[in-house]
């Protein structure tokens, strides 16, 4: 399966991206259902959208997060 990162990411993010989601899978991925693991990818996110944004939430809409879903 072929990861597809947002555009704006450079390597340092796509690095930071995949090591929380191999993180998250290793602590969670067993204890959530198959169908709620789009919460691993959007915790990801939204973590390195933070850590580049700290005066930020998140930046994205609820139509994008039930996309992911």
């Amino acid at each position: 399966m072929t990861t597809c990162y947002p555009d704006n990411y450079d390597e340092e993010d796509k690095a930071v991206y995949d090591d929380l989601i191999l993180k998250g899978k290793q602590m969670i991925g067993s204890k959530i259902k198959e169908n709620e693991s789009y919460l691993i990818e959007l915790g990801a996110r939204m973590t390195i959208f933070q850590m580049k944004n700290p005066e930020k939430i998140s930046n994205m809409t609820v139509e994008e997060i039930e996309a992911r879903r």
